[in-house]
């Protein structure tokens, strides 16, 4: 649903991104039966990838009513379906309801970009080949909390969304309901939590930050980003 594909270049150890409203498919068929066989942990990845799809949507500088609701829409599902879906490969329901809210999210996304959080697992995963989805989960906690201040109406949304109780909180106590609730959740789906159980090397963080720098997802982070001391230090939280 996205106009975007990412290309591994293996000599550089870089993720590439190319972009054309031609790769946009004139038709996505969304059938579940297709993905009864999909491994519990592919389940789990891919779909954090498509929650990191839209949060970072709806934090993003470009954000905009529309993918908003989109987005949102797609958290929803996701908090609910995605653990049936990993718990249960044969539940078709649960498989069904992912592959809309990964469409929802894809086309959120694909309006509003996405930030700091593919910006990094594009980096992490270029360089130690860490897959995608799993690099997501495990950095979108650690930008959530980078990009709190800049945008708490948001994540308090992102709370609501996954079923939190807000009722009574400040924005920011709100915020950070949401931030927590999607740190949980990474936990519930039994994804790695750091950097270091993935294979990333302490020593190459310096680099992978330097990396994220140059990649295009970062241009619409919630908070602008210009020096590398901002990314290694979310990497380092990450770590």
């Amino acid at each position: 649903m996205t106009f975007a594909a990412v290309i591994r270049d293996n000599r550089q150890h870089r993720k590439l991104i190319f972009a054309d409203h031609h790769i946009i498919p004139d038709v996505a068929i969304l059938d579940p039966l297709l993905t009864m066989s999909t491994p519990a942990s592919v389940t789990a990845s891919t779909g954090m990838d498509a929650m990191s799809h839209s949060i970072e949507a709806l934090h993003s500088q470009q954000s905009e009513p529309i993918a908003d609701g989109l987005a949102l829409g797609a958290i929803r599902l996701i908090a609910e379906y995605l653990p049936k879906a990993v718990e249960n490969g044969n539940d078709i329901v649960a498989r069904g309801q992912m592959l809309i809210a990964a469409n929802m999210a894809g086309v959120s996304f694909g309006n509003a970009q996405v930030g700091v959080v593919h910006a990094l697992a594009h980096s992490v995963g270029g360089r130690f080949g860490v897959t995608h989805g799993v690099a997501n989960s495990i950095l979108l906690p650690h930008c959530m909390r980078y990009n709190l201040d800049a945008v708490a109406d948001k994540y308090r949304l992102v709370a609501q969304a996954m079923g939190v109780n807000i009722h009574g909180l400040s924005e920011i106590d709100a915020a950070y309901k949401g931030l927590k609730a999607v740190s949980a959740f990474t936990k519930r789906l039994n994804m790695p939590q750091r950097l270091r159980e993935v294979g990333v090397e302490e020593a190459s963080l310096d680099q992978v930050a330097e990396d994220a720098l140059s990649d295009a997802s970062i241009v619409y982070n919630a908070k602008s980003i210009f020096d590398s001391e901002d990314t290694l230090k979310i990497l380092k939280e990450a770590y």
